[in-house]
């Protein structure tokens, strides 16, 4: 595993190119988004307009606001329950946007509460820190696979197709290795090129003057939206949006301190408001609540540092909204050498795992394997919680630590009942 950083005080021309990477990195959410709500019959440009205001918004927010180099958009986690909640309990898209809305008014307050964020910085055990910035990697990787589109047929036909994939990896390595500014950027085009000359790609317009429309579900509510099945999504979405939120915060703080970057609490706390303000954003404009995206990662890998990567990766997807042509015809595949990369470094931190402890290695184990599995943070997070708690709850630790523990692993109980409800 490479182990290099790099030093010296945050460059302008680095944090650009950061932010390029950045955004190239979390462009695939675009597409990907509106074609899960075209699942339940909302147009496709309608969500696409939403999740580019909103990536662009919460993105910019959370770079004025925390200094960070952090990506802010529509959670696809978040995106796929409420895709799932709407098929299990029946729900109109006005409905799933309302639910949506009702949940991001309670997550506003709890994210923006100093002392709830000093509790989850200070009482978190460490293990399990380490242990989600790992189980993010894996997930990254395992994104990364998925976009890559390749199945199986022969042996020769594999090989071939899995070419472009396996020479942007070594590209992006190589280039990193030597410490070469932009090299997951770098990679990305190499793929790109690759995967152009295996399978051409046929773009008809490039620019078009005006962005598509909005859906706004603001527009249709009416004395009828609301319903009892309401209430265990709106939970339910609490939940998912809040924990996908900041255990991916926590993982990124990590990786900011690797780099010896480490964000201030305040900075954190000014994290969550932003992404708190982003759900608001995204359910009343018509997409999913946002979360702090895992493909941060890239850019911090890339050279960002400070809130002007993030401010360069708003503009870009600010500009996207013009560009959806082009955009729509970019290979999904092109930013799997970069994500695989950027997913193999973060596994680094499990040596951070006390190993010496069996309840850190058991809730370590949990939410590396459920992580990737169930593709959902929240979900690896929570098992993990509720094992470590069990099997610590007879060491002396101390009391504000074991009651966080306590009120944590309770709110993850409720949340699986819910989730099987």
């Amino acid at each position: 595993m490479i182990q290099h950083t790099h030093s010296g005080k945050p460059s302008p021309w680095r944090e650009l190119l950061a932010g390029v990477s950045l955004f190239l990195s979390c462009l695939y959410v675009t597409i990907l988004i509106p074609h899960l709500f075209s699942i339940m019959n909302v147009p496709f440009y309608y969500t696409y307009t939403a999740t580019c205001i909103a990536l662009c918004v919460g993105t910019l927010l959370g770079g004025l606001i925390s200094k960070t180099p952090f990506a802010i958009g529509p959670g696809v986690a978040i995106a796929s329950y409420m895709i799932h909640a709407m098929q299990d309990h029946h729900l109109s898209p006005t409905q799933i946007f309302l639910a949506a809305l009702l949940a991001s008014l309670i997550v506003v307050p709890l994210m923006a509460s100093k002392k709830l964020c000093s509790h989850l910085l200070n009482d978190i055990p460490a293990s399990l820190v380490a242990a989600l910035v790992a189980g993010i990697g894996l997930l990254i990787m395992t994104v990364g696979i998925q976009h890559a589109e390749i199945e199986w047929t022969s042996l020769s036909t594999t090989v071939l197709d899995w070419a472009p994939l396996w020479i942007g990896l070594l590209v992006t390595a190589l280039l990193d290795y030597n410490r070469i500014p932009g090299a997951i950027i770098l990679g990305i085009i190499s793929t790109t090129a690759l995967l152009s000359w295996h399978h051409a790609i046929h773009i008809d317009h490039i620019f078009s003057m005006q962005p598509p429309s909005l859906y706004l579900p603001a527009f249709n509510w009416n004395a009828t939206t609301w319903s009892s099945e309401l209430v265990p999504v709106v939970f339910s979405l609490v939940i998912v949006t809040l924990f996908d939120c900041f255990g991916t915060l926590l993982g990124m703080n990590r990786l900011m301190a690797e780099y010896k970057a480490p964000p201030s609490l305040k900075s954190t706390q000014n994290s969550l408001l932003a992404n708190a303000l982003g759900c608001l954003l995204g359910s009343s404009l018509g997409t999913a609540n946002t979360s702090i995206y895992i493909e941060s990662a890239a850019g911090i890998r890339s050279g960002g540092r400070t809130g002007l990567t993030a401010i360069i990766t708003a503009a870009l997807f600010g500009a996207t909204l013009f560009f959806a042509p082009i955009v729509k015809q970019i290979p999904l595949a092109a930013t799997s050498p970069a994500l695989i990369y950027v997913g193999l470094c973060m596994l680094a931190q499990l040596k951070n795992v006390n190993r010496r402890h069996w309840g850190s290695v058991l809730s370590a184990l949990a939410v590396l394997i459920i992580i990737p599995l169930r593709m959902s943070i929240a979900d690896g997070l929570g098992v993990g919680f509720i094992l470590y708690t069990l099997l610590s709850f007879h060491e002396k630790i101390p009391s504000s630590k074991k009651r966080t523990l306590l009120i944590i692993s309770f709110i993850f109980v409720l949340y699986f009942l819910f989730e099987l409800y």
